[in-house]
């Protein structure tokens, strides 16, 4: 079952393209979306739709992240491929997946997204099954919620 709102959002550590990350960023809001894969359209579709959109979340002070189960060489391979600035890390052990309640009997995470406030408090929960328009929507809501 997926975290919900009003709940703490778990802190973990995950693979970022670099070095680890922790999430969430401490003090300060954080939006973090879970998805299955690399490779698929829907997917990419979601993380380009985040990325063309980093800077009017960077702008509100709400920092973008992406995680996934699949391996860190296909992160690091789609952020090259496409010229991602956001964020992608890489959940080798499926841990933040299991905190946050979205991984399947299949390993991967479910397609959930997490706006979470500066003192770590979920303040809102997407499952997003169509991500047209899906990074459009949490940036609406994140520009109109006390994200303190």
């Amino acid at each position: 079952m997926p975290l919900a709102k009003g709940d703490a959002a778990p802190s973990v550590v995950v693979r970022g393209a670099a070095a680890d990350v922790a999430l969430p960023c401490p003090s300060v809001p954080n939006v973090l979306f879970f998805y299955p894969t690399n490779q698929g359209r829907t997917c990419v579709t979601e993380i380009a739709d985040f990325d063309a959109r980093l800077n009017e979340f960077a702008s509100i002070g709400v920092k973008v992240f992406g995680v996934t189960t699949e391996d860190i060489s296909e992160v690091v391979a789609l952020k090259e491929a496409k010229s991602f600035s956001v964020p992608l890390c890489f959940d080798p052990s499926g841990k933040a997946s299991e905190l946050y309640g979205v991984r399947n009997a299949y390993g991967y995470s479910d397609r959930y997204t997490f706006a979470i406030s500066s003192k770590g408090v979920v303040l809102f929960v997407w499952q997003a099954y169509d991500t047209v328009g899906h990074a459009q929507a949490v940036l609406e809501f994140c520009r109109n919620a006390a994200l303190g």
